[in-house]
């Protein structure tokens, strides 16, 4: 992954998924907003949503997500579609991470988990 965001982890950047879990789903879709910017459809699977319990103990399998955008964080993410302005003209990348409330990296066979999608924005 090289220079992509949470590219190489130290392992005290690191939650190792569990083993006995199926390992988490996620598919992103990019739509333009008919009134203005776009919207961003998640699906997911396998991974509990806990914004509520972020800066709390680690739970298996839950926590919350992280999206960069062209390498930019731009924060958490809790909504499933959000609605996203201003994004930079031409091609991009977006990418999801999944986080425990602990704010590591969940890593599934030694690779952090998540979806990475390119766009182009006309």
């Amino acid at each position: 992954m090289g220079s992509a965001p949470y590219g190489t982890l130290s392992d005290d950047h690191k939650n190792i998924w569990p083993s006995h879990l199926p390992t988490p789903t996620i598919v992103l879709d990019l739509q333009p907003d008919p009134a203005s910017g776009h919207n961003l459809l998640l699906k997911m699977d396998g991974f509990e949503m806990t914004p509520q319990d972020v800066n709390q103990a680690v739970k298996p399998g839950t926590g919350h997500r992280h999206l960069f955008i062209n390498g930019k964080n731009i924060g958490r993410l809790s909504a499933d579609m959000p609605h996203l302005v201003n994004l930079p003209k031409g091609e991009g990348a977006i990418r999801l991470y999944l986080g425990g409330n602990d704010h590591k990296v969940w890593v599934a066979d030694g690779q952090p988990l998540f979806v990475e999608e390119t766009f182009f924005i006309q």
